[in-house]
């Protein structure tokens, strides 16, 4: 086997970085599974409506277990390269909860000399004291779900409306599918606050039509290069103001976005992120009407017509989603597989990724 250089080690380690400069210096190419596009991992075994119907489901810590078996054919791939390189091996490649899964990575990685983990410290408690995501500054979308919820926005961008109380995502994708016009153009968008399941739904639906599902949470930042979009401003809106302050800063680029998909996207069902069909400034909001107009199939998600209803669903699943993310997290940076698989522990506290390397 080829004498590659692996590195790894738990959230907030800047593994990459210090990966980065290692191949510089080394003159070596820097491979991770971030590289592998998207045929690559369909032979793998990625399955894009197993993924979102784990994430309806169970959240993070599902995905991560329906994951497993690609993630270790993807490590498998990465090693079998003939050219030397140093490969990154994200947290949720290494960490293996079932004895029979660490087995298997261990096999892989036996004959890599060079198998390097990084960590603050070889103490876990301490590690998670660093580094967990214990997401106390997760945004609190149960509020901003609420205003969205209440904003009129929405009920005036969507040509029909479809509640999804006591229903399942195949129920509600054949509601969907009685309701949509069969007339050009046939796409078909959703739109809604956050977890109201329009990616899920989406991806049904795409599946049942035959068509590509575009989702404009994913694409949306792409078309942020033709604005004057500006992270450092983004990130003053958010410490100023909060996750509502940062939303507000971003109303014009989000209305971009929506103009932009529509524009290159035909044939395809789109699912908006939450906030893709709210705004309070008329101007943006007759944009986003003008764009959406020619569409006779958007459609708003709701779980009922009850407003107080919805948001109380809704804040419900909002805080099963932080509890299988806090799961997830705590895994990641705690879990003794790391130190159990490397041949070779760098303790970075204190250190920049330059002087890891």
């Amino acid at each position: 086997m080829t004498d590659h250089i692996v590195l790894f080690g738990p959230h907030g380690v800047d593994v990459m970085g210090a990966a980065r400069r290692l191949a510089e210096a080394l003159a070596l190419p820097l491979r991770s599974p971030d590289d592998f596009s998207d045929d690559e991992w369909a032979a793998l075994g990625y399955d894009a409506t197993a993924e979102i119907m784990a994430w309806a489901h169970g959240g993070a810590y599902i995905v991560y277990r329906l994951k497993l078996p690609m993630r270790l054919r993807a490590v498998e791939k990465l090693l079998a390269a003939t050219e030397r390189s140093v490969i990154v091996l994200p947290p949720d490649f290494v960490v293996k909860e079932d004895a029979a899964d660490e087995a298997q990575l261990a096999a892989l990685l036996a004959t890599t000399p060079y198998v390097i983990h990084l960590t603050p410290s070889l103490d876990a408690a301490e590690n998670a004291r660093l580094l967990d995501a214990d997401l106390a500054g997760f945004p609190d979308w149960s509020a901003v779900n609420a205003y969205w919820v209440r904003h009129p926005s929405n009920k005036r961008l969507a040509k029909h409306i479809v509640y999804t109380d006591g229903k399942t995502e195949a129920e509600t994708r054949d509601d969907i599918l009685a309701l949509a016009s069969q007339t050009p153009p046939a796409d078909i968008i959703l739109i809604g606050p956050k977890l109201t399941g329009k990616t899920t739904v989406g991806r049904l639906l795409a599946d049942k039509l035959g068509l590509p599902q575009v989702s404009l949470d994913n694409v949306g930042n792409s078309y942020l290069a033709e604005t004057d979009y500006d992270p450092a401003a983004a990130q003053q809106a958010w410490d100023a103001s909060g996750v509502f302050g940062w939303l507000r800063w971003r109303r014009s680029y989000e209305a971009h976005m929506v103009e932009r998909v529509l524009m290159d996207t035909h044939d395809a069902v789109i699912d908006f992120g939450g906030g893709h069909s709210v705004y309070e400034d008329e101007a943006l909001f007759a944009r986003v009407h003008q764009a959406l107009a020619p569409y006779p199939n958007v459609f708003l998600i709701l779980p009922s017509p009850d407003k107080d209803e919805s948001i109380r669903q809704l804040a419900r699943r909002f805080e099963a989603d932080v509890a299988s993310e806090r799961q997830l997290q705590r895994l990641l940076v705690t879990h003794p597989s790391y130190g159990r698989l490397a041949a070779h522990t760098i303790l970075t506290a204190d250190q920049s990724p330059a002087a890891i390397q």
